[in-house]
């Protein structure tokens, strides 16, 4: 398969990709850190990377058309950033930015790995948990639409994941939330659910 993860250079993203590359599947992501695509590509050649912005639709659709050259069997949004600051001290910047890359960024593509924030009413996290909630209604909304096209629009929900972005901002104890996955029991429940 030809397999294009948006958001591919860390976390769930990059576990997906490192997978999918290991099945024998043509792998590529994007992300916008050059540090860590260089470092990905370099420890990864059988992952392509692509530097892109989610919110850049044409940025976006000129990577996915290069690597598809017109054949894409599966593309999956994992982008999407968070920061530990809370309603009352979070910045308009961090607000704006949270919406315009987790919302945003999503309506540029279809496969979309969300989180389990868009299910709960998370008052510590409520930009992050608003933006999660409408990429699940905006999904639901493509799935009817099309369906009748033999496109499968998914929304995965995996719950918190033992990345290295949720351990930094638990001053590196997960154990105060609920059902920490690893990112290889993640990668394994996506996998399945896509598939």
């Amino acid at each position: 398969m030809k397999i294009f993860i948006v958001g591919g250079s860390s976390g769930i993203g990059l576990s997906l990709a490192k997978r999918y590359a290991s099945l024998g599947n043509r792998v590529a992501i994007c992300g916008t850190n050059e540090e860590k695509l260089k470092k990905i590509k370099e420890s990864n050649n059988n992952i392509e990377v692509y530097k892109v912005d989610v919110r850049n639709k044409e940025e976006l659709k000129s990577a996915i058309d290069d690597f598809s050259k017109g054949n894409l069997d599966l593309i999956i949004n994992s982008a999407g950033i968070y920061t530990n600051n809370r309603t009352a001290k979070l910045t308009d910047k961090e607000a704006y930015a949270m919406i315009d890359i987790n919302l945003t960024g999503v309506l540029n593509t279809f496969e979309v790995i969300s989180s389990i924030a868009g299910l709960l009413d998370y008052p510590k996290a409520s930009v992050y948990a608003r933006t999660k909630m409408t990429i699940i209604g905006v999904c639901e909304t493509y799935r009817a639409f099309f369906r009748d096209y033999n496109i499968n629009i998914s929304i995965i929900i995996p719950g918190y994941i033992a990345t290295d972005k949720l351990k930094s901002l638990s001053e590196e104890d997960v154990s105060k939330k609920p059902t920490v996955l690893s990112e290889e029991e993640a990668t394994n429940i996506t996998i399945k659910a896509i598939e």
